[in-house]
């Protein structure tokens, strides 16, 4: 196939996926953020993708646990606004998503499990539009890799 007048190799699918893969991968496996030697023939280094779910799992700790815990700890049990938005959230998966799917027999077994991928996943989409987030894959370009 002739592609700009060159004779190649590569169909056109081939050089649009080299070219679109280095869009969608935000780092590289060969610049981690922290380098971990292999344990057992499986790579721990920390890539921005691992670090960007460890922020997330934070993020969800703070903005779900917390709330939770307050309003536990209250005698008179006077929801705050962040609770109640978590309680209305809780509930409409309860009864609208997971009910339904699984049944009343096992819905309080799999509610925890469905509102763990939720909040999550809520939070990790949320993160993704913040364009703060997207300058952390530049980390290994500014910063030598013998320095991290």
């Amino acid at each position: 196939m002739i592609l700009g007048g060159k004779e190649s190799g590569q169909s056109v699918t081939e050089k649009v996926a080299e070219y679109i893969i280095g869009h969608v991968s935000n780092s590289s496996l060969e610049n981690p953020i922290i380098k971990i030697d292999p344990i057992f023939g499986i790579d721990m280094s920390v890539t921005k993708h691992v670090l960007m779910l460890w922020i997330v799992a934070i993020i969800v700790s703070l903005c779900v646990i917390i709330p939770i815990r307050k309003h536990t700890r209250q005698k008179n049990f006077n929801p705050s606004t962040a609770s109640s938005a978590i309680e209305a959230i809780v509930q409409y998966i309860r009864d609208s998503i997971v009910a339904p799917n699984v049944g009343p027999k096992w819905v309080n077994t799999w509610t925890p499990l469905i509102l763990t991928f939720f909040f999550f996943i809520l939070c990790a989409n949320g993160l993704g539009m913040v364009p703060f987030f997207d300058l952390l894959g530049v980390i290994n370009k500014v910063v030598p890799s013998d320095f991290v």
